[in-house]
């Protein structure tokens, strides 16, 4: 955690900002009904409800949770020196983004909002790939993050070259997305899962081309 030392408050108000779900649920306690939904189907309907106290509870303690273990992964990873500062701020920032933007999902359909959940996730979801497509090209080889396939861990040419063309895919689907959902456009679940798998399966393909062609392997 030595990356971390000297940074231990952007570390303590993430993980604060990661339990917005659990603080706006109490503001809200009385405003909220029993059953809130906690679960959507491919068309972005509600098919699945769960407890007040659970709603409330569990979201927001999983993010802290999850927030601090990526922190944790990334301060102890041997090779964090590669790792540039605006990746490490990229990782912790991050997930109390997400917290947000669950509050908003969770609560807003609960409070009787006319929310599209499918519109949301899929602008999240391009916010998001938008983003790590930005910052994608900067990864230099680590053992916590960015593409780590076997042929990029092999290879630091192929990581490098692996990182920038995934960096560019990443910005294309992620422009996709907020241009579907900017214009209103439905996305079911079922379009926005081949929108957010098919520029990976892309990269681990450019991977592996780049690796079999480099080391004469057929």
């Amino acid at each position: 955690m030595k990356r971390f030392a000297n940074e231990k408050w952007k570390v303590v108000v993430s993980t604060l900002l990661c339990l917005i779900p659990l603080f706006a649920g109490l503001i809200l306690w009385n405003k909220l009904p029993e059953q809130m939904p906690i679960h959507f189907n491919y068309k972005g309907e509600a098919d699945q409800y769960g407890s007040r106290l659970s709603v409330v509870l569990y979201p927001g303690l999983f993010l802290a949770a999850l927030n601090l273990l990526a922190i944790y992964a990334t301060g102890k990873d041997p090779e964090n020196e590669n790792v540039s500062d605006r990746i490490m701020n990229l990782i912790i920032w991050l997930v109390p983004a997400i917290a947000a933007f669950i509050s908003f999902l969770i609560y807003g359909n609960a409070l009787g909002a006319k929310l599209s959940v499918t519109r949301l996730v899929a602008l999240m979801l391009g916010l998001t790939y938008l983003v790590f497509g930005n910052y994608t090209p900067t990864i230099r080889k680590n053992s916590t993050i960015g593409i780590r396939v076997p042929w990029t861990l092999k290879d630091a040419e192929v990581w490098d070259r692996t990182h920038r063309f995934g960096g560019f895919v990443m910005v294309i689907a992620g422009l996709a997305l907020i241009i579907c959902a900017l214009l209103g456009l439905e996305l079911n679940v079922i379009v926005q899962l081949v929108l957010m798998v098919m520029p990976m399966t892309l990269v681990i393909g450019y991977s592996a081309f780049l690796y079999y062609r480099k080391h004469g392997i057929r």
